[in-house]
């Protein structure tokens, strides 16, 4: 008899630890599911703080930046249009003195060259 009464506890234990086997499998997965939703939450909170970073800080920040470069470079067109209008003023005022310059910078490039 005492085998026929230790056969039904074996199998007990093995449905118990069957289900105890399926509730962890269970609590991982449900653990596993939390995981992967704190992970996306946490991705769509960074996404929206880096926009909100973009919008307050970046975007001003380099508006401004485009606005003074743009300044800069109109400036810089300024002065290149009056500097060549002086040159050209010099050479019509001066032909026979720009005709020797540029001989000369002719000269020493021909020099550079060589070496």
């Amino acid at each position: 008899m005492s085998g026929t009464t230790s056969i039904p506890q074996p199998q007990a234990r093995s449905g118990v630890l069957e289900a105890h086997t399926l509730q962890q499998e269970i609590m991982m997965a449900s653990s596993s599911s939390n995981t992967e939703w704190s992970a996306e939450a946490e991705i769509a909170e960074l996404r929206r703080k880096v926009e909100a970073l973009m919008n307050d800080r970046v975007a001003p920040a380099v508006s401004e930046l485009a606005g003074r470069a743009e300044g800069v470079a109109q400036h810089a067109v300024s002065t290149a249009r009056r500097e060549t209008e002086r040159v050209g003023q010099a050479v019509r005022d001066q032909p026979i003195a720009a005709l020797a310059m540029a001989a000369a910078a002719g000269f020493l490039v021909a020099l550079l060259a060589r070496r």
